[in-house]
């Protein structure tokens, strides 16, 4: 069944937000979803984001990537929305923190569209006189691309957050809020922020940005 779009929510993480929220794992079930326990929670809650590092778990379902904060039981334990560790062979290990931002890290986008684009990998020739077609499937440069747009206001913030994350060049995360259809996130980088002035009308921008991993919808 199609759902509407009205209430989709966009947020991304500001550009070098420290706040975060430090939180170190004691053990990781293996279901659907994954359940860390874990002695504190800190200020984390439930649609927050929170990356868990490469070698944090040993549970390579789950480390090096950023979920959705569900489930949260205070200082107890909460589910990474999306998960499944269910047939994992990893052993769990404690390693490197999780780190998570919340409200006070992220900033709202009031964006008019938002569109993903998968890298395609080129193929390589390998043609000879015998075969001119021969060829080899080659890699995709990069995880591919996001281009949005919206509406330039020099009195709101999500706009000053845009050009802040396009100068600097830093990563930063988006969180894409579906409603009754899950989240979207995904870490890239802005690099490009163009304002388009027309004739008669509003003054808007479009931009595009490149995904330092997949787009990963979670449910």
């Amino acid at each position: 069944m199609a759902r509407s779009t009205a209430g989709t929510k966009i947020c991304i993480v500001k550009d070098g937000a420290t706040t975060g929220v430090s939180v170190t794992a004691t053990g990781v079930s293996k279901a659907a979803p994954a359940e860390v326990t874990t002695a504190s929670t800190g200020t984390l809650k439930n649609g927050d984001l929170v990356f868990v590092p490469a070698a944090g778990t040993g549970l390579s379902e789950i480390d090096g990537k950023w979920w959705v904060v569900t489930n949260l039981v205070a200082d107890t334990s909460f589910d990474l929305l999306g998960s499944d560790t269910a047939a994992s062979t990893g052993t769990f290990a404690a390693g490197t923190a999780m780190k998570g931002h919340g409200d006070a890290d992220m900033q709202c986008l009031c964006l008019s569209s938002i569109s993903f684009n998968r890298d395609q990998p080129d193929t390589i020739s390998t043609a000879t006189f015998c075969d001119t077609t021969s060829s080899i499937p080659g890699s995709a440069t990069s995880a591919g691309s996001v281009d949005f747009g919206g509406y330039v206001d020099i009195t709101d913030s999500d706009y000053k957050e845009l050009l802040k994350l396009e100068a600097s060049g830093d990563e930063t995360v988006f969180r894409v809020m579906l409603p009754n259809n899950g989240y979207i996130t995904f870490p890239a980088v802005i690099n490009q922020i163009t304002v388009n002035i027309p004739l008669e009308g509003a003054v808007a921008y479009s931009g595009s940005a490149t995904l330092k991993s997949a787009a990963r919808h979670l449910f």
